[in-house]
This record gives structure tokens, sequence and C-alpha cells, in this order.
């Protein structure tokens, strides 16, 4: 299982260096189309979550495998 976090940039560099520097900024990518961007070798599950209750539906949905958050 891999976990992909995105917190939109360098948070804790901002904080302890220059917060305006431009390399702060990271371009928002499509992160759930990262295993088929990286040639997935066989079937995968990309979820997103946005919140805490999302994060365990979709950590537990992954432990199914079945990538069913409903």
């Amino acid at each position: 299982m891999i976990i992909v976090v995105n917190n939109g940039g360098y948070t804790t560099e901002r904080a302890i260096m220059d917060p305006s520097a431009v390399y702060h900024n990271i371009p928002a990518w499509q992160w759930t189309a990262l295993a088929s961007a990286m040639g997935e070798a066989g079937p995968s599950l990309s979820l997103r979550a946005v919140n805490a209750g999302q994060l365990d539906d979709a950590l537990a949905a992954a432990a199914l495998g079945t990538g069913d958050l409903s």
C-alpha cells in the first residue's frame, strides 16, 4: 500500500525559511492517476480523501481491495 500525502507545498520549510519562496509552491497533480502513470503491473486502487473520515473509509476500502466508499 502506498499513501501519498499532499499538503500543498513545503509547509515545514515555509515556517522555518522564507515563506514567500517560489519553490514552496507545488503544482496540483492528479495524484489518483499516479499508479496508471507509472505503468501499473496489475490492478490498482486509487482513492482520494480530504478529511479524517474519508481517510478512514479509504484505508478500510484499500484493506478490502474494493474501493467502495459508499
